[in-house]
């Protein structure tokens, strides 16, 4: 149910068929960021699940394509956990494989590298801000951000409707955490499964509840397990 993209994967007709993404988004394949489901730890094991909001939760990374299903999951992480930490490791040891010279969206908790491109620090990002503002982007940088954002928000209104549909998922599992992370694995692909069987759930995508976690600045000192390769002049 859940599958990753390969060097096969076409470009969506969500960038091919819009000229504010095409040519430039032709090679993403998707969306990802990380979202906190809610732990339920022994008390001993407390401590690094709390998260910077300050309640128990997991730090699950998971990507999505633009037909709007999981194409990776990868929960397992104590909420405390930084995102490009979990990121690295899920290439390093968690199975993510993002195709040579393909890329996902990232927000600016991440560090833009050739695999992941993220959107330009110190300028405005959201959609709301442009919107609320009402003015069109001043520079390149703007721009920019704006058409990552309205791609990127993808994988935001996917964690907002996964936590819609499941809503257990705002509660406390009262299992051991080896079944918290499963349970985790199977509602994403249950969600996978109804949008591959046809299920309609226009009621639940059209609430216009999206999940907005405010990034987290990464950490420019660590290593990016896969370099740059030129992805800051690509931006450009």
């Amino acid at each position: 149910m859940v599958k990753q993209p390969d060097l096969t994967t076409e470009v969506h007709s969500r960038i091919s068929q819009d000229p504010r993404f095409t040519p430039y988004f032709d090679n993403c394949i998707g969306a990802l960021d990380g979202t906190h489901i809610n732990a339920h730890p022994g008390v001993e094991a407390q401590a690094p699940f709390r998260n910077r909001y300050g309640y128990l939760s997991h730090n699950v990374l998971a990507a999505c394509s633009f037909d709007l299903q999981f194409t990776f999951v990868y929960p397992g992480w104590e909420g405390s956990a930084n995102d490009q930490r979990v990121l690295q490791d899920a290439i390093a040891r968690g199975g993510l494989h993002i195709p040579n010279g393909r890329f996902y969206l990232g927000d600016a908790g991440y560090v833009n590298t050739g695999a992941i491109l993220t959107p330009y620090r110190r300028t405005r990002y959201y959609l709301r801000e442009v919107i609320a503002a009402g003015e069109i982007p001043e520079t390149y940088q703007e721009l920019f951000n704006l058409r990552h954002s309205t791609l990127r928000n993808e994988i935001e209104r996917m964690f907002g409707v996964l936590k819609r549909r499941f809503p257990f998922l705002k509660t406390d599992m009262e299992y051991d955490l080896l079944t918290q992370t499963r349970v985790i694995f199977a509602v994403c692909a249950l969600h996978n499964y109804i949008r591959q069987r046809g299920v309609t759930d226009n009621d639940i995508f059209e609430s216009g509840e999206s999940e907005i976690n405010e990034p987290e600045e990464a950490n420019e000192e660590e290593t990016p397990l896969i370099t740059r390769q030129g992805i800051d002049t690509f931006r450009d």
